[in-house]
């Protein structure tokens, strides 16, 4: 009798199929001062988090130490494989990285250096009409002072949001390098897995980072089947209506792409024609009128595409926006993008079962822990899930 019951088990399990394979990607909007409510947020992150149904999940924008720590104890149990890269900060090459001739008076031709030109043309304003005067009328100055003293030109702008007076002495010191990203130079990403790795690392991309540093996690994950080599990203995004660009390239676009160059020419040296799949928030996105989906960067998107890449969400069954003016940090005046992906190669499109958002629910909480009650989306981006029939 014993013997038969094992064999009816074996059996059983020889003939149930594969489970699929589910992963995921999410940004957390956890940037204290930029989006709302971000401290009383990551606490019902850190509830959340570890319930999605994924086995390979990454996370964007957890910038603050503290942050990272707190959804890393969360994830762990359930996924007990990770990469949570250390904050690096990354220094100016000399101190001070600005002179009091590169920022105040005039040049030779009579226009302006930038804080001169602050000063006398931005006086008074703050935020986003501040950020409009810097491109409108003093936009020659600071690309005067990016062609001549660019990290200069990259400290400053990276001091936006503090202190002016403050700012203006970090730049001047001569005791002191200063940062030239922001957050303290994190890259705010981490990817999770309940499988292992085989091998796994960071691909620094800073060389090729403006304001915010960028970089690419990379897992060979021994999944059902066969190795999966999973990236995670966060590419520079179109900063242009917020912050002038004053890096080595031609503009956001092109530092964009740049990026991507490299994330697909190191995974696919990895991957040798095996299965891959990039996860991430990559701040392009096609145009769909139809689902008044709006795109941005979009020969970006295409010539990724272009070269191999299956976009599931972006399919007619599975198509929806993920930084949405439905999410309660939009606006209905806002434009709706599909600027999260979960790219795929060398794989079968057969595979592909399911693609949908997640992380669309609300939850109540009280700003500071008093207060009214405040219902919130969990970040200003959704999530987005993709489900793999496993080979």
């Amino acid at each position: 009798m014993l013997i038969a019951l094992f064999a009816w088990a074996f059996n059983l399990f020889a003939q149930t199929p594969n489970a699929s394979l589910k992963l995921a990607t999410y940004n957390l909007g956890l940037a204290h001062g930029y989006v709302d409510l971000a401290s009383e947020r990551r606490v019902e992150l850190e509830k959340t988090l570890p319930t999605v149904s994924a086995d390979i999940f990454c996370m964007q924008e957890a910038w603050d130490k503290k942050d990272r720590k707190a959804i890393a104890r969360a994830m762990a149990a359930q996924f007990p494989y990770s990469i949570v890269p250390e904050i690096e900060k990354v220094k100016a090459d000399h101190a001070p990285v600005c002179k009091i001739s590169d920022l105040f008076g005039k040049s030779t031709d009579g226009e302006p250096k930038i804080v001169t030109c602050f000063q006398t043309k931005c006086k008074g304003l703050a935020g986003q009409a501040f950020t409009s005067c810097v491109i409108n009328d003093c936009r020659s100055s600071l690309d005067s002072l990016k062609n001549s003293k660019r990290q200069c030109a990259q400290a400053l702008m990276a001091q936006v949001g503090k202190n002016p007076m403050l700012s203006m002495l970090r730049l001047l010191s001569p005791f002191k390098k200063v940062d030239i990203f922001t957050y303290k130079g994190s890259d705010g990403i981490m990817l999770f897995s309940k499988y292992p790795f085989r091998t796994h690392g960071l691909a620094s991309m800073r060389a090729l980072s403006t304001l915010i540093r960028r970089d690419f996690l990379y897992a060979e994950v021994d999944v059902p089947g066969g190795p999966l080599f999973v990236g995670c990203t966060h590419p520079s995004p179109n900063f242009e209506t917020t912050a002038p660009y004053t890096g080595p390239f031609h503009d956001w676009e092109e530092e964009n792409a740049m990026q991507m160059k490299l994330i697909d020419e190191k995974i696919s040296q990895m991957a040798n024609g095996k299965p891959m799949a990039i996860l991430g928030d990559f701040n392009f996105g096609p145009t769909f009128p139809e689902q008044n989906i709006v795109g941005d960067f979009e020969k970006n998107y295409w010539d990724f595409v272009g070269i191999g890449y299956l976009d599931p969400i972006a399919w007619p069954e599975y198509r929806a926006c993920s930084f949405c003016n439905s999410n309660t940090f939009g606006k209905p005046t806002d434009a709706s993008n599909l600027i999260d992906h979960i790219f795929l190669k060398n794989i079968d499109k057969a595979r592909v079962l399911k693609a949908s958002l997640i992380m669309k629910e609300k939850r109540s909480v009280q700003r500071g822990g008093r207060g009214p009650q405040l219902e919130t989306n969990l970040s200003d981006h959704y999530g987005l899930m993709l489900e793999l029939l496993n080979n």
